[in-house]
């Protein structure tokens, strides 16, 4: 194993971290809806976001479906690998970078979108149904492959 720097906490990727630029101050503090009840949500997990009163802040679920409008992906956070019901949570949305598994061989450059599994699929386009979530930034060779992602969801 090679040296790191000093303060060096993670010298390997993580899925659902942000990737060092100047693009990721495209996050959100959210918290998810208190009455989801279902599997804990994980870093790189897509959300929708629910409708918010006026004056609070964002609230968000889980998607639960590839064509469900995504808000954002939820950040890595040291605190916490998995977050439920009632939970604070980062969310990387449009021009953010992140860290995500891909389903498979993909193209660097490629329009992406992300699948049941909470990976990002190749082959996207306007009949598929799926939902653009952005650009994959290198080529995946094998599924279960890290991978940066330029997100470009919501958009308008």
């Amino acid at each position: 194993m090679g040296t790191f720097p000093m303060n060096v906490f993670m010298p390997t990727r993580a899925k659902g971290t942000l990737v060092s630029s100047r693009n990721n101050h495209s996050n959100i503090a959210a918290v998810i809806d208190s009455t989801y009840s279902g599997a804990a949500l994980v870093p790189g997990q897509a959300v929708k976001m629910l409708t918010t009163a006026n004056g609070s802040i964002v609230t968000v679920t889980p998607v639960t479906s590839p064509n469900d409008e995504i808000y954002g992906f939820v950040i890595y956070s040291i605190r916490s690998s998995t977050f439920k019901g009632g939970d604070m949570v980062d969310v990387a949305i449009a021009e953010a970078e992140m860290i995500m598994e891909a389903a498979g061989a993909i193209n660097a450059g490629s329009k992406v979108g992300i699948n049941t599994s909470v990976q990002v699929v190749n082959g996207y386009d306007d009949s598929s149904g799926i939902t653009l979530i952005g650009f994959i930034q290198e080529g995946a060779s094998t599924e279960g492959q890290l991978v940066r992602v330029l997100i470009k969801t919501p958009h308008l």
